[in-house]
């Protein structure tokens, strides 16, 4: 079975879409902010994200990483 635990980003808070999902995915869907990125992805067995610094944690772990993308990335991101 398998078991996806989703560690929000911080600009998350509150997010009530994420508490619908742990409702409907009761026992294999879980929402936890305790603890680091860095600390999940040591124990962890695949490392999935969209927006954060993560991927270059789970890359030095030598996790495997796929980043996804739920929204489109505001232009201003990527400007210096």
């Amino acid at each position: 079975e398998q078991v996806l635990i989703y560690r929000p980003h911080p600009a998350e808070a509150e997010n009530k879409r994420l508490q619908s999902m742990v409702d409907k995915y009761l026992g294999r869907f879980f929402v936890i902010s305790e603890h680091s990125v860095k600390q999940w992805i040591a124990v962890v067995d695949r490392v999935y994200t969209w927006f954060s610094t993560a991927t270059a944690e789970a890359y030095a772990f030598g996790k495997p990483v796929a980043v996804l993308r739920p929204v489109k990335m505001p232009e201003e991101i990527f400007k210096n």
